[in-house]
């Protein structure tokens, strides 16, 4: 894995984002999409903060 750049990561994701198609609640499958993409940068070290 390459080394960070930031240390430190602040994340915002939209509440729309989160419930995916239906337009409202939590998607399991949008949850599930984010997490597979936010793995990589905790396997690196960074601290990541999640704002929604």
């Amino acid at each position: 894995m390459p080394s960070a750049v930031y240390k430190r990561v602040l994340l915002k994701l939209s509440g729309e984002f989160m419930a995916g198609p239906s337009g409202f609640g939590v998607d399991p499958v949008a949850v599930d999409k984010i997490s597979e993409q936010i793995l990589p940068a905790l396997a690196c070290g960074i601290e990541l903060a999640i704002v929604i």
